[in-house]
């Protein structure tokens, strides 16, 4: 976000270098002269914009939901319930993805394409795994 304020900031102080020099002192400009400094003011006023992309007006809405705002332990915590409602998960734990992100593990029993569609691929913008486990039995204690 703050390289992109410095992106517009920079911009705008481009703009306004043009825009001053085509009212230099010294005679006014030629409507030629006026219509090249306006037409080099939009061409980098575009540039500006593609090469910061689409979050040049400010980030996705999107991408804020996907930033972790509380500790995955209590957003375990707080969707423990609601994930154990779906039939076929086994158990919920705290996990790890390949590249080490922590992340929320739901144990089931049997993995399918219907599972795969209720239980979500993020929760409070922490990655959800699906890890096929089995049937979970309580051991005989003696």
């Amino acid at each position: 976000m703050e390289q992109q304020e410095r992106t517009l900031g920079r911009l705008a102080a481009v703009m306004v270098l043009r825009l001053t020099i085509a009212r230099a002192p010294g005679g006014s400009p030629s409507r030629t002269e006026r219509e090249g400094v306006f037409c080099r003011t939009i061409t980098t006023v575009i540039l500006a914009l593609i090469l910061c992309g689409a979050n040049a007006c400010g980030p996705p809405k999107a991408r804020e939901d996907t930033m972790p705002k509380r500790d995955i332990n209590v957003v375990m915590e707080a969707h423990v319930n609601e994930l154990m409602a779906i039939p076929g998960v086994a158990g919920i734990a705290i996990g790890a993805l390949d590249d080490g992100t922590p992340c929320i593990l739901v144990l089931v029993v049997k993995e399918s394409d219907e599972l795969d569609h209720k239980i979500p691929k993020t929760l409070e913008g922490h990655p959800v795994r699906i890890f096929e486990s089995g049937e979970i039995k309580p051991m005989n204690s003696k």
